[in-house]
């Protein structure tokens, strides 16, 4: 089903942060290109496109579903990745930031739906994390492939 409306579930002054935070998972895109990742650097890639389209205009649409239900594919991409290729120390830092990610998610939303403001700082939190959590899964499987091939 294809629709837009414009009713507005956030405002631009709120939403550009989004948008920029959903931008800076061009850094991953990057990194897994560079490393010849090709399928997660196409993930990232989408995953930035989709997110930041819904952002810079979000309202009860199409864009919204598509990247409510892309960003969870996406999340058990790098998560099912992750547990794959994630070992030692990384482990330290990759579990509580995915419980994080998480509890900032539900937080936000929880937030929103009460109508507190501070719905924004658990959402960019939120985005901070995935950017994390995205990182470490891909040094990680660049780390294997490095050990495989030396």
């Amino acid at each position: 089903m294809f629709y837009d409306s414009d009713i507005y579930l956030v405002e631009w002054r709120e939403s550009r942060w989004l948008v920029l935070s959903s931008i800076m998972s061009l850094i991953p895109t990057a990194y897994s290109l560079f490393h010849s990742l090709f399928f997660l650097s196409s993930v990232s890639l989408i995953s930035t496109a989709v997110s930041a389209n819904y952002w810079r205009k979000a309202t009860i649409s199409s864009r919204r579903d598509l990247d409510l239900v892309l960003q969870k594919l996406i999340f058990i991409i790098y998560l099912s990745n992750g547990l794959y290729y994630i070992r030692g120390y990384r482990n330290i830092i990759f579990v509580p930031c995915s419980i994080y990610l998480i509890y900032n998610y539900y937080y936000s939303n929880l937030l929103y739906n009460e109508k507190k403001n501070e719905w924004l700082i658990y959402h960019l939190r939120f985005h901070m994390m995935v950017l994390i959590g995205q990182m470490i899964v891909l040094e990680s499987i660049q780390n294997e492939s490095k050990s495989k091939y030396h």
